[in-house]
């Protein structure tokens, strides 16, 4: 109900000053009319707190699964030369909510030789010993050890956790955005990794060094119709 009251009471804070700053520009008619147009925003905007609240409060004590064929778990590396894209096709993961209905855990294990690129050779030299070395570590993994919310309305997220590459685990902390649309879980992220953290050292041509930085796109979607509580 605390969230609730501080969401209503800012979107009417916002709206009415809004309205009220310019109103000396306008006639009384006008102002009318921006009053009256205040208080429908307000009210929408109260409606959609409540819709949004209602919907966290239902994930309390939840977890979600990763919808796998709505998603995408893409990266990008660099050289000097140009870079590739590229991702992985399989992988399973789950997200949980704490006691407000705030994401409390996740938890994703990848495999590594869904990996693609844009070109079929490299995605060949990528599952080799020179990267990856898919037969030795089939799998990589990433599991949060600290979740932080950064807005009244649950949408950002400071996430902490460990990621395993190569049988190397390094903390990783990034930004993440997760919101509600249409009765699905979205969550999103874009941030690099440093190859050489897990093992994976390989420069390419002398002429044509790779980055040492990869970018990592996450664009995760759950069901929420899915939750199981706990």
């Amino acid at each position: 109900m605390q969230k609730k009251a501080t969401l209503i009471l800012i979107a009417l804070s916002l709206v009415f000053t809004a309205a009220c700053s310019s109103a000396a520009k306008y006639t009384p008619d006008e102002v009318s009319q921006l009053q009256e147009k205040a208080e429908a925003e307000a009210s929408a905007a109260h409606e959609h707190a409540n819709a949004r609240l209602d919907v966290y409060a239902q994930l309390a004590e939840g977890t979600v699964t990763v919808d796998t064929s709505a998603s995408k778990l893409e990266w990008y590396g660099s050289k000097v030369s140009g870079g590739h894209d590229g991702g992985f096709a399989d992988y399973q993961g789950t997200v949980s909510f704490n006691t407000k209905g705030e994401v409390g855990k996740i938890e994703f294990t990848v495999d590594v030789n869904s990996i693609y690129s844009d070109v079929e050779q490299l995605t060949e030299h990528l599952k080799s010993a020179d990267f990856f070395e898919v037969e030795t570590y089939p799998t990589a993994t990433f599991v949060s050890t600290n979740i932080v919310a950064n807005s009244a309305e649950l949408d950002e997220y400071t996430i902490t956790g460990d990621m395993t590459i190569k049988g190397e685990t390094v903390s990783i902390t990034f930004p993440a955005k997760v919101a509600v649309q249409e009765g699905k879980l979205h969550t999103s992220a874009e941030f690099n990794i440093n190859r050489f953290d897990y093992g994976i050292t390989y420069e390419g041509k002398a002429d044509d060094l790779i980055n040492k930085e990869v970018l990592l796109k996450l664009n995760f979607v759950a069901d929420l119709p899915a939750v199981t509580l706990n």
